[in-house]
């Protein structure tokens, strides 16, 4: 019976939402919520981020990857957005360039803080590129994706961008 206990201890620690998102004791975002704002001056971008890749968290905004790190947290960040329809955040996402800064504010109960990011360069990937594209190579990075081209699905426009080292 102490083995079970034990074990439903370590579960119970291993699920919490503050384990769950790394040692900072960040809560791990539900679907929907929103976690924070990504500011993308070149774009006149001020935007909530909500938690979730789904049309229904898409539709009302830019939208972090669940299965991808939150800022701080040394991994891959992914945030997608619309391009022509609902708000249409990323619109202009191909005017992006190496240099340019993107900032994510952070709401406290996820981190909190104001991470950011300068742009090094895009790529036009295939719709399905999914999972593989957003992989974690081991250091901090955005990324930014979006449909391409303009009014269509066929592809996807994506952004990369590193931390600003202060």
């Amino acid at each position: 019976m102490k083995r079970v206990a034990a074990f439903v201890v370590l579960f119970a620690l291993l699920v919490s939402p503050a384990s769950s998102a790394g040692e900072r004791g960040v809560s791990t975002p539900k679907p929907g919520s929103v976690i924070g704002t990504i500011v993308i001056p070149k774009l006149q971008v001020r935007e909530l981020v909500r938690e979730g890749a789904d049309a229904s968290e898409l539709n009302l905004g830019p939208s972090h990857y669940p299965w991808t790190d939150l800022p701080g947290a040394g991994g891959t960040v992914a945030i997608a957005g619309h391009r022509t329809t609902y708000g249409a955040w990323f619109r202009h996402i191909d005017k992006l360039a190496p240099g340019d800064v993107i900032e994510l504010v952070m709401r406290p109960r996820y981190g909190g803080g104001t991470f950011r990011y300068r742009v090094t360069g895009h790529r036009i990937v295939p719709r399905d590129a999914g999972r593989t594209l957003v992989r974690h190579i081991g250091a901090e990075r955005l990324i930014l994706t979006a449909c391409h081209p303009l009014g269509s699905d066929a592809l996807r426009y994506v952004v990369y961008a590193y931390p600003v080292r202060r």
